[in-house]
């Protein structure tokens, strides 16, 4: 869908040959969804200020969520969840978004990985994933919060300004350096 969509609730896509769910936009809410079973992509979403949040993403062929743009809310405060995808479960990249308690459970490759600048990953929760709990890279980058178990690799953060708001707990902890 791409154009004036103001809000998407509590719609169920699943068993397409392709993505679940495909949302472009400025300042749309996608709320209470599910995205299961899916050959590609469960989410795939670009866009400027726009707000995901209480959605799921489950075995779908690719990723849980992937999501582009600009000064995203991403989870919020009821998060979203992304089990069992065939590869990362959040693959997240741009300017300004905020990741907000990611649970990504046994996806096949990190649980939340994301290329950012300015922008903020917090309180999310990665395990049994086949890569990492957590991966990012960028500048100007804020952790905090993040819970990373039993995954092929524990928290790997590094950029130019990354800063560890503290919190952050997993076997192997690096958020710019050692975690505090």
């Amino acid at each position: 869908m791409n154009g004036t969509l103001a809000r998407l609730a509590d719609v169920v896509a699943a068993d397409n040959a392709t993505d679940g769910f495909v949302l472009a936009g400025e300042g749309f809410a996608l709320l209470g969804s599910e995205a299961s079973h899916n050959g590609r992509d469960g989410f795939v979403l670009r866009g400027h200020r726009y707000r995901v949040e209480r959605n799921r993403a489950l075995a779908n062929g690719r990723h849980g969520f992937v999501a582009r743009g600009r000064e995203a809310a991403i989870g919020g405060e009821a998060g979203n969840e992304a089990a069992g995808n065939g590869r990362e479960g959040f693959r997240v990249c741009g300017q300004g978004h905020d990741v907000a308690h990611a649970v990504a459970t046994a996806n096949g490759g990190d649980g939340v990985r994301a290329r950012l600048s300015d922008g903020r990953i917090a309180g999310s929760l990665t395990a049994s994933n086949r890569g990492r709990g957590l991966r990012a890279a960028g500048h100007d980058l804020t952790l905090g919060d993040n819970q990373a178990r039993d995954n092929g690799g524990g928290l790997d953060v590094h950029g130019a300004r990354v800063r560890d708001d503290g919190g952050n707990h997993a076997e192997r902890c690096r958020v710019g350096g050692a975690c505090r």
